[in-house]
């Protein structure tokens, strides 16, 4: 071999080395890690709408001054005491109203609900009722409004008497109507309830509680 040839080839073997070694020292090309996927943004909770607010106005709302929501009825208004109907008085009655119409009944009865009162044909500029509403089946000095027969088979308000040691609830519902209801006096409550049906724009209910 001659000197020249020696030389070229020292120097290609010189080169390879110097290659692998370079390649040798490259760090290791590693995957990018995995990104955890972004967190949705919880949406914005939005305002709870407050007690007595409905689509930005006040809600129709029904109180008493013989009791507050969910205390107890006095006994003037029970069954076997004066058994007279407790005055009412509600606020929130929609523009739209020609009438009204009030319920109260008792979920708590053993035999299923018991309607206590009936009573329809409250002109909707009515604001309240008076302590003590007459027993008779037309009320000309109330609107001319009319009422039912409740459960105890009696016109107008029977108040309630809850078997001894138990306490029961009494709701007084007032519904606010777009039209009368078309329904003779002395109606039963599942004539007054199906005669509802279409014609309820608003409702607002007070509850008291009775013990003997």
């Amino acid at each position: 071999m001659s000197r020249a040839t020696f030389a070229y080839a020292a120097a290609l073997l010189f080169l390879s080395l110097v290659t692998v070694t370079i390649l040798g020292c490259r760090p290791e090309q590693k995957a990018p890690p995995m990104q955890p996927p972004a967190a949705k943004t919880p949406p914005s909770p939005q305002p709870a709408t407050q007690p007595g607010e409905e689509d930005g106005r006040i809600a129709m709302e029904i109180t008493s001054e013989a009791f507050a929501h969910g205390e107890r009825l006095p006994d003037t208004y029970a069954r076997e005491h004066q058994n007279l109907s407790p005055p009412l008085k509600w606020s929130g009655v929609p523009e739209q109203a020609v009438a009204l119409a009030l319920i109260c009944d008792d979920p708590d009865a053993p035999m299923g609900t018991w309607t206590h009162w009936l009573i329809w044909g409250l002109s909707a500029d009515r604001m309240q009722l008076p302590e003590g509403i007459e027993a008779t089946p037309t009320l000309p000095d109330l609107d001319g409004a009319k009422q039912g027969t409740n459960d105890s088979g009696d016109i107008g308000y029977g108040g309630p008497r809850p078997p001894r040691g138990e306490t029961h609830r009494y709701f007084f519902r007032l519904y606010a109507l777009s039209e009368p209801l078309a329904l003779r006096p002395g109606a039963k409550a599942s004539e007054v309830h199906a005669a509802l049906e279409g014609k309820v724009l608003a409702r607002a209910e007070t509850m008291a509680t009775y013990s003997r």
